[in-house]
């Protein structure tokens, strides 16, 4: 785990800090966040966690401090250890005030009561001070530092307990490119601020450029600008003569102690000269207007530091590692800067890093194009041996899947016959037995009907004769051959509604209800039944059964009531293409569960004394629903009445008017 602690910032009003800023806060608590979700921290000690201090000699949004910081937490976040890290700045370069250092250690001794296990410190002002105060607030605290521009004094202090990198420019190598670039060149300025690092740059830059003058003879003038205002600056800026270009080391503060604008000190140079800018490191103006060099880069720096502090809290000695004098500087530039001065590319390093270029596809994925060319040639190989393999393999199996094939379709030929012929007894059964239905009932209606005329035209000849017994089972004998008598009229109505052809034509379903209706009059006036209607389609279909359907549906809603004289209503809907009609009424109801059983043949739900009536009725509805392409269910409870809905197809010059 990475905690962060954010100590000793200072931001003025500058919008340009305040983005860089917020680049930096997002860079940590990425960092934070990653660190969190890493399965390597299962390897991290299991004591406290180490505590680092890193102090910066400068301020936050300064970029060359905050790819410092970058590099740094990036390498401590892969390290596997525990961290607290806390980060203190100094803005030195901004605010410097002769008491600077006094101040701040007696701030930071009275902060650090608990010091830390090691300190990273970027930039002279945090090393300089570190050298003045360490053995007063931080005694014995191993030190690895970075930017420290002098390497005599980066080897002197080694052996007080300091390491790490020095600050390398490369001053020569990027005037060199200058001169390359611009054969018509004249006159080279360095342009510096008044702080001590800058002064430090300018004695090496001086070095530099005598010994490139002398090796290019006295064609070109290297100078310098230092110790300015920026009014000083600007008017300087805006009177250079052509054929010069800029060396930029810096320009955080001038001789008065103002600071640049918000768009950072380089938009000062950019906006009132068109001279070429070039620069040393990463951090100072490449993006910004400047053309490039041979940069060194914060990230590089600071992932360094951070290998060197990982190593001390590991248990090696400050001693033993020695002090890295040169980290690499490597050519950066700018397309866009590079265009906008008319700079040829192939007058570049063949190793240059170039931004903002706007490259072909080609280019920018030469990589990905050959490794993808690669691949598929290789696959291509592949895939032509197992194509050979598998064209081998399928000649010897071919012959056995058709083998397989042709006993298959053989199967499957014996088992459709099979099927055919039993779906054919099936059937031949099924109008068998309907025959044999229709023919029974035919044939039982005479005998059946002989037996309740002559009983009762035995009532009527000599029923005053008979005694009370006798008149008794005559009555019975009587009343049974009348229950005969219309059970098997029911039976041959479910024998004709499922043998018989279905007829297809138009039928009014308004008149089928006015048929029921007629027939069913003398039950509608002794119950004082209230029949509500709607309008009803007109359907293809068979006027008989229809009817019939309506009928039985109705005599059930007259039969079955309650207390009440019942109400019955007509419904009507529209599902896609069907309709869905119903006969609803306020009758006694019936248990959901005999919903299924009532619609089976000669199912009663009721005795005869209670209820007359076969229970053939339903199961009439349903062969006269389902023939026509329907079906047909009840919804009822117990006392709630009962809703018989069921299904016919619309007909098709209906689907254009609905």
């Amino acid at each position: 785990m990475l905690r962060f602690y954010l100590c000793g910032s200072r931001l003025q009003g500058s919008s340009h800090f305040q983005h860089r800023t917020t680049t930096l806060v997002i860079v940590v608590l990425t960092a934070l966040w990653m660190t969190a979700l890493s399965p390597s921290l299962t390897l991290a000690q299991s004591s406290k966690p180490y505590r680092i201090l890193a102090l910066h000699s400068y301020h936050i949004g300064m970029t060359w401090e905050d790819r410092l910081s970058e590099g740094m937490l990036a390498l401590l976040r892969q390290s596997g250890l525990e961290f607290d890290i806390f980060i203190e700045y100094m803005d030195a370069k901004r605010l410097p005030t002769p008491r600077l250092f006094e101040r701040l250690a007696a701030l930071y001794a009275e902060r650090y009561t608990t010091p830390p296990d090691i300190i990273l410190a970027t930039d002279d002002n945090a090393v300089d001070f570190l050298l003045a105060y360490r053995d007063q607030i931080f005694p014995g605290i191993p030190v690895v530092f970075s930017g420290v521009n002098q390497a005599g004094k980066a080897r002197r202090i080694h052996a007080q307990g300091f390491t790490g990198l020095t600050e390398t420019i490369d001053i020569k190598r990027t005037l060199n490119l200058m001169l390359k670039v611009h054969p018509d060149l004249k006159q080279v300025i360095a342009i510096a601020d008044a702080t001590t690092s800058s002064h430090a740059h300018l004695e090496h830059y001086q070095e530099v450029a005598a010994e490139v003058s002398a090796e290019h003879g006295s064609r070109v003038t290297f100078t310098e600008y230092k110790n300015w205002t920026f009014s000083e600056l600007i008017a300087m800026l805006q009177a250079l003569p052509p054929q010069t270009a800029l060396l930029y080391f810096s320009g955080n503060r001038d001789r008065n102690g103002d600071l640049p604008p918000p768009a950072g000190p380089l938009s000062v140079l950019t906006h009132n000269s068109s001279a070429p800018i070039y620069t040393l490191w990463q951090s100072h103006g490449i993006g910004d207007g400047a053309v490039g060099g041979f940069v060194a880069d914060g990230v590089m720096h600071g992932w360094m530091m951070g290998q060197y502090a990982v190593r001390i809290l590991k248990g090696e000695s400050v001693r033993d590692l020695p002090v890295i004098h040169n980290v690499g500087n490597r050519p950066m530039f700018d397309y866009n800067v590079l265009m906008a001065q008319h700079i040829d590319l192939s007058v570049l390093p063949e190793d240059s890093l170039i931004i903002n270029e706007p490259r072909s596809f080609y280019y920018r994925y030469y990589q990905v194009i050959c490794a993808t060319l690669g691949f598929v040639i290789l696959q291509t190989m592949i895939i032509a041996i197992l194509l050979w393999l598998i064209n081998k393999s399928r000649r010897r199996e071919r012959a056995t899947l058709q083998r397989a094939n042709a006993e298959l379709e053989q199967r499957v030929s014996d088992r459709t016959r099979e099927l055919e012929r039993r779906t054919q007894e099936l059937e031949r059964f099924n109008n068998e037995l309907d025959q044999f239905t229709y023919v029974a009932s035919h044939d039982l209606q005479e005998p059946v009907r002989n037996l309740v005329s002559y009983s009762t035209l035995l009532k009527e000849d000599v029923g005053g004769e008979l005694s009370e017994d006798a008149t008794e089972d005559l009555f019975y004998i009587t009343s049974a051959a009348s229950r005969m008598q219309q059970l098997v009229q029911d039976l041959l109505a479910l024998s004709r509604a499922g043998r018989a052809a279905v007829k297809t034509e138009p039928v009014d379903l308004n008149d089928c209800v006015n048929h029921a209706l007629d027939a069913l009059r003398i039950r509608i006036d002794e119950t004082e039944a209230e029949v509500m209607l709607t309008p009803l389609p007109t359907i293809l279909g068979d006027a008989t059964l229809l009817t019939q359907l309506y009928q039985n549906l109705l005599g059930n809603a007259l039969k079955f009531v309650g207390e009440e004289p019942p109400v019955i209503h007509l419904t009507l809907e529209r599902e896609a293409d069907m309709w869905l009609l119903g006969v609803r009424d306020n009758g006694i109801g019936l248990a959901p569960e005999y919903a299924e059983q009532i619609f089976k043949p000669f199912k009663r739900l009721h005795g005869m004394a209670a209820y007359a009536g076969t229970g053939v009725g339903l199961s009439i509805c349903q062969k006269a629903a389902e023939r026509h392409g329907g079906r047909i269910w009840v919804e009822s409870e117990p006392g709630q009445g009962a809703h018989f809905r069921f299904t016919l197809p619309v007909m098709a010059e209906q689907f254009a008017t609905v």
